[in-house]
């Protein structure tokens, strides 16, 4: 059985989003240390792991020696948290079923299935090469300024610093960002890569205006982007667009 309370709503709500934005389903690895969260969305272009820390919650109790999995629909969790107040807390129980709790001026209760689990696929290694790391509000702003045009965006980071670029069919955008609107970067040589700019947003949607999000990098390699989520953090790996395609 495990038991948890927090009042940290906001950080729950993204924590959960961040998953939800790629797959329907997953598998809940519950420990005394905290929960984590692999999946992998059905086309298999993006993984996403998820950490929220046993420091996310003002109580949180497992029982029992071994870790607890647990299947869990994301999908509807996350409409279920989008009803969660600023100032609710949130009560989570899971034995044979999963409850959430949210207790404010009223108490709501909902109840859910637990879902037959499935084994989590292995974390993928990935030789990047580069690493910047940049402020959420201004990349996910450029982000958008790319859909505008294309499905496409290709991320180059050079000596310079880094240029962000879509091709259309009727117009193209290049976006340049100095080393001096860059929080941090590390370069080991020239990268440049492709990516699909629906998938990139989805992946970028948990991150607020004071999120810092790093962007790890290898030519036509997958890219690695991370960011915190209060007092625990999201990894994901986006597979690149292949030219032509």
């Amino acid at each position: 059985m495990f038991n948890a309370k927090a009042s940290k709503v906001k950080d729950l709500k993204r924590a959960i989003e961040s998953i939800s934005v790629l797959v329907d389903e997953g598998t809940l690895n519950i420990s005394s240390n905290g929960i984590d969260v692999k999946v992998i969305d059905p086309s298999q272009i993006a993984m996403g792991i998820l950490n929220i820390p046993k420091s996310m919650f003002e109580e949180y109790t497992v029982e029992g020696e071994k870790d607890l999995v647990a299947g869990m629909n994301f999908l509807e969790l996350s409409k279920l948290m989008k009803r969660a107040r600023s100032d609710d807390t949130i009560e989570l129980k899971i034995d044979n079923k999963i409850w959430i709790k949210f207790k404010g001026k009223t108490t709501r209760t909902y109840e859910l299935g637990i879902l037959e689990t499935s084994t989590p696929s292995r974390e993928p290694k990935i030789e990047t090469v580069d690493e910047i790391k940049i402020a959420g509000n201004l990349f996910t702003d450029h982000v958008k300024d790319i859909e505008m045009v294309s499905s496409k965006i290709a991320i180059e980071i050079n000596d310079k610093g880094v240029l962000l670029s879509g091709e259309g069919d009727v117009s193209d955008v290049k976006i340049e960002i100095s080393d001096e609107n860059l929080i941090e970067k590390n370069i080991k040589e020239d990268a440049k890569a492709t990516f699909s700019i629906e998938y990139l947003k989805n992946l970028i949607t948990a991150a607020d205006a004071d999120t810092i999000i790093s962007l790890k990098l290898k030519t036509n390699s997958p890219m690695v982007i991370e960011y915190s989520i209060g007092t625990g953090g999201i990894k994901y790996y986006l597979a690149p667009r292949i030219e032509g395609v």
